[in-house]
């Protein structure tokens, strides 16, 4: 349930804003870069970069140096911190403390040298660096570092490279929205409330990795425009019986813990394992609105100030057990689930006014809600090595249910300029109980057809089925009643069928993959007393990459992809999401999903200079905007009609300098919005 109207006002600024431009010689505020090398002052490539806080070095970002041994860290807030440069076979390098305040920040070059020692007796052990990048992926190593202790996965997620999470939790790549996210390589079919709740009560000690994949191959689920992101879990690795536990008390505003248990038993070809969390994360927001309502030639100024602490208590649970029929064999079992709450008491004070900064009249909202979440999921796994270059199948069952409850109390009182009751107040109760039924299944095959050449094919179905009742409420000064013109009953299904197929080519100077994904989705929604909204739509996604070099100088890459973006629960919901009596949000059961044809051009030089083109085009934008009724304002979302494409055109250089110790960055944009409605 939407229970904030930060949306609108962030909408608002954007709706504002139709072209960007920038282009400077130096980095922008709260940019960081520098350069690393090793004694001989060779370019140290792929070396693990931490950002680290000043007072108490816990890390903010990390990213990896490119093939200059340079880097650079985007968006940065004011303050102390510290670079901490480390790669396998060097001692790690550390920068003098620096501040981060209006100006960007170029740090003195970092030296590094091989760490070289006499032992008598060598042990090899492995350490994987905190981000990695492979050929279709940047990963971050969460497990056994020290962001995982105390944090949880959203906040991890903020110090991912390239992921970007607002003041209401919602997750950008790259500086684009609508990312996938995915637990263990599954979908999680959860609205963004849900998501976020899901993602604020996993405890770091329970994560292994994040893979960031802003290209996805056909192998993966179409939604979604701008990137998947993959949170895996940790698996028991050893023999024996083992385990751990975790307990961290913080403060920010307000006191926070969290505790975790984690159990292993592995012997023979038997492996089982569980883990159990348990946090309390209390948060606080406020923020202002400022707008002014026309209605009939005359203007109505609203100045409104929002108070919003909130407190979530969460427990988590992931038990699952997988045997060895045969080397080649292997089949599991994982139950996991939540049972969390999270409790508002929100302050809304708003002056209404015929002239700016003077009030006629006032009102205050008061609201308490109390919402809680419980989710259980299976999973029955099936992974079959038919041979040993390669080929495999796998297949995968699963079945999860979510019961999500929402009780809220608002109470409204209207007051003359001096401060006065001016009649008695408005009393309103809600009660939101809501499930989300959810069936997949999907199969994969994959075959190395030579040393060179991959092929993978694959098919999935999934069933979504989600029941939202809002109960309306309304005092008469007394009891309670039922309010019609806000109870309603909302019910919506969703299937999809899909298929793909990929190819891979290796060859001497690059590499191709060509792959084509197809869905057929069905979906109805239905507003019980209203005439339901069937629709039924076949689709293809292709997608290319191709990766050459030139010349020992030269390199080029190219991408292409087609993606999809389905409206969301809440987007399609016709719910009224009550704020006060003049500012509400409200779904839209007729929306149709946007589609996204995304280009992407790479040059390389020398290993110093990028440039980088990039064209996306969207149609059947899903854009949200904000509408007037009288003197009320709501948020909404509504398809383009007519001539519905937004467009993004984008280029950027990047050329390191003087030794790495300064950089020339470069970068234009065009972002074009049709205005017909």
């Amino acid at each position: 349930m939407k229970t904030t109207i930060t949306y609108i006002y962030y909408t608002l600024l954007l709706i504002l804003g139709t072209a960007t431009a920038f282009a400077q010689n130096a980095k922008p505020p709260g940019t960081i870069s520098g350069k690393l090398v090793n004694d001989q002052s060779a370019a140290m490539d792929y070396a693990t970069i931490s950002l680290l806080r000043a007072k108490d070095s816990t890390v903010v970002k990390g990213t990896l140096t490119n093939d200059a041994g340079a880097y650079t860290f985007d968006n940065i807030k004011p303050g102390e911190y510290i670079i901490k440069a480390t790669t396998v076979g060097y001692t790690a390098a550390m920068s003098a403390v620096f501040t981060v305040n209006t100006e960007a920040v170029n740090v003195p070059l970092l030296k590094t040298r091989a760490n070289v020692k006499a032992l008598n007796t060598v042990t090899i052990t492995s350490t994987r660096p905190l981000i990695e990048r492979k050929i279709d992926r940047t990963v971050m190593n969460v497990e056994n570092s020290v962001m995982a202790a105390g944090n949880t996965a959203m906040e991890i997620l903020e110090r991912a490279p390239g992921v970007t999470v607002d003041k209401d939790d919602n997750i950008s790549l790259k500086g684009k929205q609508g990312v996938t996210v995915m637990i263990n390589d599954k979908l999680t079919y959860l609205t963004s409330t849900q998501l976020a709740s899901l993602l604020r009560s996993t405890d770091g000690t329970t994560i292994q990795s994040i893979e960031i994949i802003t290209n996805p191959s056909a192998k993966y689920d179409a939604a979604g425009n701008s990137g998947i992101i993959n949170i895996k879990l940790k698996k028991n690795k050893q023999a024996g019986t083992n385990g751990s536990a975790t307990a961290g008390v913080g403060r920010n505003s307000r006191v926070r813990d969290n505790l975790s248990l984690n159990l292993n038993h592995k012997q023979g070809n038997l492996n089982l394992f569980g883990t159990f969390s348990h946090g309390d994360n209390p948060r606080y927001r406020d923020f202002g609105i400022e707008r002014v309502i026309t209605n009939g030639g005359t203007n109505t100024y609203f100045s409104q100030v929002s108070q919003m602490p909130q407190t979530n208590h969460y427990n988590n649970f992931n038990i699952g057990a997988d045997t060895d029929l045969t080397a080649k064999h292997t089949i599991g079992v994982v139950v996991n689930g939540y049972k969390n709450s999270e409790n508002d008491g929100n302050y809304n004070h708003t002056n209404i006014g015929r002239q700016p900064g003077v009030a006629d009249s006032s009102l205050t909202t008061n609201s308490v809600i109390n919402q809680s979440y419980k989710n259980y999921a299976i999973n029955l796994n099936d992974r079959l090595k038919l041979d040993t270059p390669g080929q495999e199948l796998s297949v995968d069952l699963d079945y999860s249910k979510f019961n999500n409850n929402t009780n809220a109390d608002y109470n409204t009182d209207y007051f003359l300029p001096d401060g006065t009751k001016q009649h008695a107040p408005l009393l309103l109760r809600n009660q939101t109980p809501s499930t989300i039924e959810i069936y997949s299944g999907k199969a994969d095959y994959a075959k190395p057809l030579s040393k060179t050449v991959k092929f993978e094919a694959g098919v999935k179905f999934s069933s979504v089925k989600t029941d939202n009742d809002l109960q309306a409420q309304k005092s008469n000064g007394g009891d309670y009643f039922n309010d019609a013109s806000r109870s309603n009953r909302f019910i919506y299904t969703e299937k999809i069928d899909a298929g793909y197929v990929n190819l891979n080519k290796q060859y001497k100077s690059g590499s191709i993959q060509l792959g084509v994904r197809t869905e057929y989705t069905q979906s109805n929604g239905n507003l019980l007393g209203s005439t339901p909204v069937d629709r039924s739509y076949l689709n293809f996604f292709p997608s290319v990459f191709i990766n050459q070099t030139l010349s020992k100088k030269n390199e080029l890459n190219f991408s292409y992809s087609r993606r999809i973006d389905r409206p969301g629960y809440d987007d399609l919901n016709p719910f009224i999401y009550y704020l006060d009596p003049y500012t509400y949000s409200a779904g839209n059961a007729f929306l149709k999903p946007q589609y996204t044809n995304n280009f992407e051009l790479g040059y390389v030089y020398n290993k110093t200079i990028e440039v980088t083109v990039g064209y996306s085009k969207t149609t059947d934008a899903n854009v949200e905007l904000i509408l007037t009724r009288g003197n009320k304002s709501f948020e909404t979302h509504q398809n383009r009609k007519h001539k519905p494409v937004i467009t993004l055109i984008y280029i950027r250089l990047i050329t390191f300098l003087t030794g790495g110790q300064a950089a020339l960055i470069l970068t234009a944009s065009i972002w074009a919005l049709n205005q017909t409605v």
